[in-house]
This record gives structure tokens, C-alpha cells and sequence, in this order.
């Protein structure tokens, strides 16, 4: 499991943002794939898959490997990803494409 224990690095506000790192860490978010959801009173959990990276089970809050992508919702059909500061802001959607 992925710990969602993540320590933000202290930066200087004032130093400007490194994209070149910031490409590098995001670049395979879109990689990842949603292979199930888990949705109970207790919280929720969802299965996803890299090519890479393997399989994980993360649950909201928690930062995927290798990214500064963090799970902020979990949904049957979905979950989303936050790109972290310093990077610039974005939302990447992983949806599930399992039969029905």
C-alpha cells in the first residue's frame, strides 16, 4: 500500500518552479488505469495499474509513486488525481474501463 503520510518538501516561495522536474514527475499519470473501486462506510479504496509501476491499492489522500500526483476522490466509475505544488495545478480523470 502507499503510505498517505506525504511530507511537502520546504520551498522557497519566491524560487520559481522547476517545470523541467515537474514533466518528468507527471508524466505517466495519464499511464495509470483504474481497475476497481471500493466504496464502504469504513472509507474508499481503489485498485489501479501502471505499465511500469505495477499495481497499487490507494485510498484519498494518498500520493502515487514516482509523481506528485495525489488521489482526491474515488468514485465507482472514476477517481481523481491532483497535481501537487510546487507544480502548476492540474486534474487528471482515471476512468474505469472494465467490462460490465
Amino acid at each position: 500500500m502507499i503510505s498517505g503520510n506525504v511530507q511537502a518538501a520546504k520551498k522557497d516561495p519566491f524560487q520559481p518552479v522547476d517545470l523541467p522536474r515537474c514533466s518528468i514527475l507527471n508524466r505517466g499519470l495519464e499511464e495509470w488505469q483504474l481497475k476497481g473501486a471500493l466504496l464502504s462506510g469504513s472509507g474508499r479504496e481503489a485498485i489501479i495499474s501502471h505499465p511500469l509501476l505495477g499495481t497499487k491499492k490507494v485510498g484519498v489522500g494518498m500520493q502515487l509513486p514516482n509523481s506528485s500526483g495525489q488521489v482526491i476522490q474515488i468514485e465507482l466509475n472514476q477517481i481523481q488525481l491532483a497535481v501537487l505544488p510546487p507544480c502548476p495545478q492540474r486534474i487528471v480523470f482515471l476512468y474505469f474501463e472494465g467490462g460490465s
